[in-house]
């Protein structure tokens, strides 16, 4: 398991997308009561009954998403959390060739923060 950053909160808004279909390497947007500025997406790294472990990128609407690495026991490792599934609040993003969120992909989180 990599570097857990502890980011996320139990999450209190209404809007999720809690499915029993998550998938290894989905990429989604997840929901945090402490970070509203920009959106925090990640990749599917593994499914248990009712959280998932998220693998995180780093990046902001207009920019590049890379994924957001750290160091454990001298080896550079991605940085994880488990999270709830019922933060999770968009699925299935696809990024563009540029690496970078697709305008309507944008428009939606907008709106969902």
């Amino acid at each position: 398991m990599g570097t857990n950053s502890s980011l996320l909160p139990q999450c209190k808004r209404s809007k999720t997308m809690q499915s029993p279909s998550h998938k290894i390497g989905e990429l989604v947007a997840v929901m945090s009561d402490k970070f509203h500025d920009r959106p925090l997406i990640g990749s599917i790294t593994k499914i248990r009954e009712k959280d998932v472990e998220i693998g995180w990128y780093i990046g902001t609407y207009s920019g590049l998403w890379k994924k957001w690495m750290g160091r454990e026991d001298g080896k550079v490792i991605q940085i994880t959390d488990n999270i709830p599934k019922k933060n999770i609040i968009l699925r299935d993003i696809a990024l563009t060739k540029s690496m970078r969120l697709p305008q309507q992909t944008i428009a939606t989180l907008k709106e969902l923060y």
